[in-house]
């Protein structure tokens, strides 16, 4: 019943998303938790990188390489163009997550 009835929701702007209901997995505080946090943000931070060498997301600077993504112990902070293109493949990438 605890899993089941647990939610989350995702701030983009300051703004909370839908809730997004848990079915199954792991609670925090589980030991396991830790490391199955590690490798899933991993992969994220691979896809998100790879995308930027392949210049399919605009650099954030047209000087400095600044990171499109910042991984958290738990949480990830996104960084990227609010351009439609940049936006669409943001979008993209995380469905494919």
């Amino acid at each position: 019943i605890l899993l089941s009835s647990a939610s989350t929701r995702i701030l983009l702007n300051g703004v909370p998303g839908p809730a997004i209901c848990h079915r199954c997995g792991l609670r925090q505080g589980n030991p396991v938790s830790p490391q199955l946090f590690v490798l899933t943000v991993d992969t994220l931070g691979r896809l998100f990188h790879r995308a930027a060498e392949l210049n399919v997301l605009q650099q954030l600077h047209p000087h400095r390489a600044i990171p499109i993504i910042f991984l958290y112990v738990d949480d990830i902070i996104l960084f990227c163009h609010r351009l439609a293109g940049d936006t669409h493949v943001v979008r993209e990438i995380l469905q494919l997550f």
